[in-house]
């Protein structure tokens, strides 16, 4: 018995033993522990402030993609229920978190951070396989630090996920290149069809690792043909030919006056003129290059070649299981919504208006100008071909290098056709970290300082630039974009006050057009028309469509932030237009953070307009010198040595606007007038508007005094009537100009204390003789000519108005 109980005893001490003899092992392992300082490393970068948001722009498609699923769990249809303009198998790995753990915004990031990890050690493993231990941890550590790795690490978004499986893919593929393992051709195709199911960006990827394959699968002798793309010759002569075609554009362009585009100059579409210049410019050069240099390759035998390989058994898997894996995810779509799956993840993903192509050379066209964080997630892509001409540059070119020299290639060709933005190249990055790796010298780490290589300087300058920038942008955790002033550090406070007061108010529906503020809270039932962005630009819908739609499907609040006052051309008008249908069709009810451009405006939606918005002057926002009145904006003209100012102010106990002016009596030019002003458009009143005005000088207009302090309404078809006060008068003085469509009111008015005015707009349209407009245009102003110098102030508050 005692011998039993010994034997149990020594089985069950056995696993510690046996535990505690391979973490030994690894201890004493210099690779494993350099890996796990690189995950460490990578770790911290990913999670370090990890709960606090970015900025408008940044948390928006994290904001569509956490709802998006939440919606899923909620037993909502994606493609037919609410729209997603992606493959849906991020949404359903999101979906299927909230289901087992509940719903949580932060979940996607941690999920990011899990898998980027992972990638860190996928990336390790590859290049160990394609090279040696040493270049994979360069791999992984490049990884660990890019920035666009950092930054997509800790975002829910698809890149991450889509990186990891094209990863996995990456790993199997080699099994199968390398040792001719057929079966792992099949698990790398369906990888790679699971990559191309989370977002269509990875195409480029999958398709250059398919063509690796095939090529790697011909006869040596054609696979190493393709280091004849790397001669020097070839390149200086393309540079050569590149260049004269280029200066034609030139003389065409700016000797001849004819309208032609002209790459890294003018934006280049996919037009037929536009393609035409592309191809002389970037194709044409090299195939005359190849030719005279007769470096050309041999198509026939290439042909013969890869007609013989249709018998390649791993290849059909490969394409086979490529194919699988991306309708297992997306089949059930395209049976049950097949016109709604196409139209919203193709159709209208390749109808953006500002697509350039190539998107390469926009990229270069736009980099000076760009931000810190854009301009360090550009320099990997311009990497790309300096890295391929090296590789390809090898004396001793391996199926390796072969490798990353085709899927690099492909890959870069095959990006022209997306949006320039970095994330788009994202398909470029495992390659190019892998493709750097090689540099680093396969010698024992104690010899390092006898045999250090120029190699190993690249990767260890490129770890610490990238290192660095991470770190320096990290610390500017409102968005890695310090250009974007309009977005404050405060929007986490201004987001959960935000979600406390449409909670406290027992909101029904909500809708924001950044729907932040909705995935923030568990418990806000929002709209399912929560990709604003795609509404207006992809599927063009109308703002007002979109208004009405949200009233009848019930929504009773409204949420309007920062994201409605970014967009600026071509998109600014759509977003003006359905901030103006908000206004028009709801009341504002709060304010949040009014002292930041960072503040949020919150309204009910179908109540009673206010009339006149923000007519009491209690919400203010600070604009970029200056506090306004929320929804109005300032007019202010002025010469040199002369002021216009406007903001808040308190003039016998009256909050008010203050309108301020300083003329110095020098005339600046053809500026002969120094004006303050403030407007905003309105509905036309159906009675009248009442208005508290406080005039400091005397208002009268019609040439009896160069001052001007008054009120003007005006419509689109050029009418107006001008509202002046005078202490000269004690009746209503009406001055009209029918060939200039303009009306002259001058009201009794007391100077330098309050008084109340009412505005009759209807009375005086009506007498003369003009058709009343739907909207009209209200402008406060004070204005001074330059002969009549001095300081001039004009104060208003209290304006109401009755309206349909």
């Amino acid at each position: 018995m005692g011998k039993e109980t010994k034997s149990k005893l020594d089985i069950w001490l056995s696993l510690p033993r046996r535990f505690l003899s391979r973490l030994s092992k690894v201890s004493r392992d210099r690779e494993i522990l350099i890996l796990l300082g690189v995950l460490a490393l990578g770790a911290y970068l990913r999670l370090w402030q990890i709960q606090h948001l970015f900025n408008a722009i940044h948390d928006y498609d994290e904001a569509v993609y956490a709802l998006g699923a939440r919606f899923i769990t909620q037993g909502y249809l994606p493609y037919q229920d609410f729209m997603v303009v992606h493959p849906p198998l991020y949404h359903l790995v999101l979906a299927s978190i909230y289901k087992v753990f509940g719903y949580s915004f932060f979940a996607g990031k941690y999920l990011s951070v899990a898998l980027s990890l992972a990638c860190i050690i996928l990336i390790y493993l590859i290049g160990k396989k394609m090279y040696h231990p040493r270049a994979g941890l360069a791999a992984a550590a490049l990884f660990a630090v890019s920035t666009m790795m950092v930054y997509l690490g800790r975002r829910s978004v698809q890149e991450t996920l889509g990186i990891f499986f094209i990863l996995l893919a990456v790993y199997f593929a080699i099994d199968f290149i390398f040792n001719r393992k057929a079966n792992r051709a099949l698990l790398c195709g369906l990888f790679l069809g699971l990559a191309i199911a989370t977002k269509y960006v990875f195409i480029p990827a999958a398709v250059a690792i398919i063509a690796a394959a095939i090529l790697l699968s011909m006869n040596e002798g054609f696979w190493q043909s393709i280091k004849k793309l790397g001669r020097w010759e070839l390149w200086v002569m393309y540079a050569c030919f590149a260049g004269i075609f280029y200066a034609f554009l030139l003389l065409l362009r700016y000797v001849f006056w004819l309208d032609v585009a002209v790459p890294f100059i003018d934006p280049t579409y996919l037009t037929a003129g536009d393609v035409m210049v592309v191809i002389l410019v970037f194709v044409v050069p090299f195939f005359i290059s190849a030719v005279m240099l007769k470096k050309e390759l041999p198509f026939k035998k290439w042909w013969l070649e890869l007609w013989g390989l249709r018998r390649n058994k791993g290849l059909w898997l490969l394409v086979g299981g490529t194919v699988l894996g991306f309708i297992c995810v997306t089949g059930f779509f395209w049976i049950r919504t097949p016109q709604e799956f196409f139209s919203q993840t193709v159709l209208l993903q390749t109808d953006r208006p500002l697509t350039e192509f190539p998107s390469l050379v926009a990229l270069i066209r736009i980099a000076p100008s760009a931000f810190s964080f854009l301009k360090m997630a550009f320099l990997p892509i311009l990497l790309v071909i300096p890295f391929i001409l090296i590789i390809l540059n090898k004396e001793d070119f391996s199926k390796s290098d072969c490798f990353l020299v085709v899927t690099l290639v492909v890959s870069l060709l095959l990006c022209q056709g997306f949006f320039y933005l970095p994330r788009y190249y994202i398909a470029l990055y495992p390659f190019l970290f892998l493709g750097i790796s090689w540099l680093v010298p396969s010698v024992n780490m104690k010899l390092l300082t006898a045999k250090l290589k120029a190699g190993l300087l690249v990767v260890l300058a490129t770890l610490l630039v990238f290192l660095g920038v991470t770190i320096v942008l990290l610390n500017n955790y409102t968005g890695y974009d310090i250009n974007w002033s309009w977005f404050a550090s405060n929007e986490e406070q201004v987001c959960r006050e935000t979600v406390d007061y449409l909670e406290a108010a027992g909101a029904k529906k909500v809708y924001a057009p950044n729907p932040i503020y909705l995935a923030m809270s568990p418990n806000l039932n929002g709209t399912l028309a929560i990709n604003t962005f795609a509404l207006l630009w992809l599927e063009k819908k109308p703002p007002g469509e979109i208004v009405t739609d949200l009233m009848n499907e019930g929504v009773d609040y409204v949420v309007l932030d920062a994201w409605t006052r970014y967009w600026g051309y071509p998109y600014r008008e759509e977003i003006a237009e359905l901030v103006e249908e908000v206004h028009l069709n709801g009341r504002l009810v709060k304010v949040v953070e009014p002292d930041s451009r960072c503040s949020t405006e919150i309204y009910l939606l179908g109540a009673k307009a206010e009339g006149i918005f923000n007519g009491d002057f209690e919400h203010w926002v600070r604009g970029e010198e200056m506090k306004s009145p929320l929804g109005w904006d300032p007019v202010l003209i002025k010469g040199e040595g002369d002021e216009a100012d406007m903001g808040e102010a308190y003039v016998g106990d009256k909050k008010c606007l203050r309108l301020a002016i300083y003329e110095d009596g020098e005339q600046d030019g053809e500026l002969e007038w120094t004006h303050a002003g403030i407007v905003q458009e309105m509905p036309f009143p159906e009675g009248q508007i009442t208005v508290g005005v406080f005039p400091e000088v005397n208002t009268e207009i019609l040439g009896r005094t160069t001052l001007g302090a008054g009120i003007h309404f005006m419509d689109e078809d050029g009418h107006s009537v001008v509202i002046g006060f005078s202490d000269e008068t004690d009746t209503e003085e009406i001055f009209q100009c029918e060939e200039c469509g303009l009306m002259f009111v001058i009201k009794p008015a007391q100077l330098y204390q309050w008084s109340e005015q009412g505005i009759d707009l209807p009375a005086y349209w009506s007498r003369a003789g003009w058709l009343q407009p739907e909207k009209i245009n209200m402008l406060m102003t004070i204005s001074t000519r330059y002969d009549s110098p001095g300081d001039y102030v004009f104060y208003v508050a209290g304006i109401e108005a009755d309206v349909d």
